[in-house]
């Protein structure tokens, strides 16, 4: 789990190939981020028949929706079920976000953010994903 930045800037959280949480802002003259966009795909492995006509089949399904700071609003089971964003990895984006941002004064029950934080972030997060791995 990284932070990396696209071709324009926009940065990502990179949980591994196929899962991704994007930071959005408002506009783009704002200096802090209130939404998260996360991308993932979710693969589903499975059997149909009886007997001999038994076959197998694998199915997979890109996952995408907007979740504020706070990550609420996740689709039931995503979380612990899929295989890279475990609910580890979930308390800790979270843990991490409510320790840098902050209350946004037009909405009291949402967090900003803030640009500056960034490399905070980052720092932080190979920090703690390290330590994840050498255990």
């Amino acid at each position: 789990m990284r932070l990396t930045y696209s071709v324009k800037g926009i940065p990502y959280i990179e949980i591994d190939d196929e899962t991704r949480i994007i930071f959005t802002k408002i506009t783009k003259n704002d200096k802090s981020y209130k939404w998260l966009a996360v991308k993932c795909v979710e693969t589903l492995n499975g059997e149909v028949g009886k007997g001999n006509r038994r076959k197998s089949f694998v199915k997979t399904t890109a996952v995408n929706f907007m979740t504020d700071m706070k990550l609420r609003g996740f689709p039931r089971g995503l979380v612990g079920r899929h295989p890279s964003l475990t609910k580890v990895k979930h308390a800790l984006l979270k843990r991490l976000f409510k320790k840098m941002c902050i209350e946004d004064s037009s909405d009291s029950d949402m967090l900003l953010f803030p640009e500056e934080k960034l490399s905070e972030l980052e720092v932080e997060l190979y920090k703690r994903y390290n330590d994840e791995e050498e255990e």
